[in-house]
């Protein structure tokens, strides 16, 4: 039963979704009837003027649901453990020209469980449908932030007062221009790439942190994940940053 939501529409919570609701169809569908209905009265005014329509789905992030059926089409994918799959999906790319054959991929680390050898049947059974349940992005609950139940009441109150992006809000001061290249030729295939060879791009999330230059990259990440210093990786020799050069 689904209890405490925080879907909305508009400007208004969405009490009481039907008991099959998941955020696929929930969002995805209700989406497209807006457009639908949006091209309808486009077509009926007459109007030529381009527009540009986004249709983003919410799924792949949180809350992480979907049909019965699709969970059941993957139900097996899981069963031999993170490694196996991990080897079959990377024997794919290779077959797909994605990947050289020799290719490393970063190791399966799972500090907080057991082995996928170790554990006992009734164990990995457990951890599969977790898995089937909670793989994708950056997991049901990337952060525990995610989860703590802040976007009610005076919360939303603030955004709604102090950060809506309309252009009330802009009256009277600069705007920042984006910064970034237009990707249209390159996907036009004019051009080779979108930056040049040596572009160098940085970003840090949650004190990770890395920058990257042509095929080198070097990233930082705190412990207990990481190391909790530099390490130095050539891209096109180590697709899964197997090999730390930074002290060579």
């Amino acid at each position: 039963m689904l209890t405490d939501v925080l879907h909305m529409e508009d400007d208004h919570y969405v009490k009481e979704p039907s008991e099959d609701w998941c955020s696929s169809n929930g969002h995805g569908d209700r989406m497209l009837q807006h457009l639908l209905q949006y091209l309808k009265e486009w077509k009926e005014r007459g109007d030529d003027r381009p527009f540009f329509a986004s249709y983003p789905f919410s799924a792949p992030h949180w809350p992480l649901q979907a049909p019965k059926e699709y969970i059941d089409h993957y139900r097996s994918v899981h069963d031999d453990g993170p490694e196996a799959l991990c080897q079959k999906r990377l024997a794919d790319y290779v077959k797909l020209g994605m990947f050289h054959a020799d290719t490393k991929p970063y190791p399966v680390v799972a500090d907080e469980v057991s082995g996928w050898e170790e554990m006992m049947e009734q164990e990995r059974e457990c951890r599969a449908e977790q898995w089937r349940r909670m793989q994708s992005d950056n997991g049901a609950e990337g952060a525990a932030y995610e989860a703590l139940p802040m976007v009610k009441g005076p919360l939303m109150q603030r955004f709604g007062q102090y950060h809506n992006n309309g252009m009330r809000n802009f009256q009277g001061h600069e705007l920042v221009p984006m910064r970034g290249k237009r990707m249209s030729r390159w996907v036009r295939g004019q051009e080779e790439r979108v930056h040049e060879r040596d572009h160098v791009h940085g970003w840090e999330l949650c004190d990770r942190e890395a920058i990257r230059k042509g095929n080198w990259k070097a990233d930082l990440v705190p412990k207990p994940k990481g190391r909790e210093s530099w390490q130095l990786y050539e891209l096109s020799k180590d697709t899964g940053e197997i090999e730390d050069l930074a002290e060579k």
